[in-house]
């Protein structure tokens, strides 16, 4: 009986899974980073922080990542993305096609594409790394772009991939919540928690759990 529960809920993992692909992959961005004590922190405001959402077809990856709303003491706070967005790709690509939401008042930034510096800040070496300057004015809610590769991508799900640090995507994030220890808005940097591996992970694990009760069933018999 036992064994059964545990193939039905493998089964149903998987399953779950490979929905969440077929729709697109998801990953979200709530594990936020620590800089300097003499700084505000991102830990100081509630995750999750933004969404990346990737969906494919043929040789082009559409990528959008949008940040997300908190609601603090009945006041709803925009989070803002800006500055840099990290990705670890599974092969090399070009990004184009860049559109924006913005926040009333800010403009459009121009983004450009490269790897100087490969480092987003507590997350790791990513491989392709996109600027959108530094200036307040040119923060925005959400982004969308294409990856264009010289190869078809495989799936939604392996656009990405980990890199040394276990890490496939971070951006930084920008909020006008007030620091509680510095009195400053936070900024900081925010890395993903990817939904379907996990999932994926997950079944595989329960279909060995229940393989090796199976075994030793036979085995006691």
């Amino acid at each position: 009986m036992k064994r059964k529960l545990l193939i039905l809920l493998a089964v149903a993992a998987m399953a779950l899974c490979l929905s969440a692909q077929a729709m697109a992959y998801t990953s979200i961005l709530n594990l936020p980073n620590y800089t300097s004590p003499s700084e505000p922190q991102l830990s100081e405001a509630p995750g999750p922080y933004a969404e990346l959402q990737i969906t494919v077809s043929g040789k082009v990856a559409t990528v959008t990542v949008t940040a997300d709303k908190v609601t603090i003491d009945s006041v709803e706070h925009q989070y803002l993305l800006g500055d840099v967005i990290g990705l670890n790709l599974s092969q090399a690509a070009t990004a184009d096609n860049f559109s924006y939401v913005l926040p009333t008042g800010n403009t459009a930034p121009t983004a450009t594409q490269g790897s100087s510096p490969p480092t987003v800040d507590g997350w790791g070496y990513f491989n392709t790394l996109l600027n959108f300057g530094s200036a307040a004015g040119n923060r925005f809610i959400s982004v969308t772009f294409d990856l264009t590769a010289d190869n078809n991508w495989a799936s939604d799900s392996m656009v990405l991939t980990l890199n040394s640090e276990g890490y496939q995507d971070a951006a930084h994030i920008f909020t006008d919540i007030t620091s509680p220890t510095t009195g400053q808005d936070i900024t900081g940097f925010a890395a993903q928690v990817p939904l379907p591996s996990t999932l994926l992970l997950l079944g595989a694990g329960m279909v060995r759990l229940a393989a090796y009760g199976r075994k030793k069933k036979q085995t006691a018999a």
